[in-house]
């Protein structure tokens, strides 16, 4: 049997500085970044325009308790359905955004600036969302892309 139609869903990658790029490709509108302190602290100018959440750093913070404070911060800021979330730092909070964005309101619009190396070449990239349960890694999670990646070296 043949089907009637295919989906495929894919993301854009963008190797450069963030500052330079991020302009272009944001949607219009609302933008809530998330992010951790560590990279606030580096890359405070970088997130200046946007509201932020932060969250704490480290495999401990990759659960879904994050993820309900992540969202419940959303729904205090008025976050809606329209509102684009920006994942800013490595692997931790690419996936913790992204798990956030994928399933808040059944799925809002989603991108990374991933500033770390591994957070480059496989958390940021393929789609993958997951936090930790029960002890164990990226035990639930969503197979959602993100409209965009920046990899940003510097």
């Amino acid at each position: 049997m043949k089907p009637a139609f295919s989906v495929c869903r894919t993301s854009d990658v963008y190797i450069g500085p963030a500052a330079r790029l991020l302009p272009d490709l944001l949607p219009e509108g609302r933008v809530i970044a998330v992010t951790d302190d560590e990279v606030y602290r580096c890359h405070g100018e970088l997130l200046a325009p946007f509201e932020t959440i932060r969250i704490g750093r480290g495999e401990r913070c990759k659960t879904l308790a994050t993820v309900e404070e992540l969202c419940r911060r959303l729904i205090a800021a008025g976050a809606d359905r329209k509102t684009f979330i920006l994942g800013v730092g490595g692997g931790i909070v690419t996936d913790v955004a992204g798990f956030a964005a994928a399933t808040y309101m059944r799925g809002v619009g989603f991108g990374f600036v991933s500033t770390t190396l591994l957070g480059q070449v496989d958390a940021s990239v393929g789609g993958k969302n997951g936090v930790n349960v029960a002890g164990y890694k990226n035990m639930v999670g969503t197979f959602t892309q993100p409209r965009f990646v920046v990899c940003d070296p510097s």
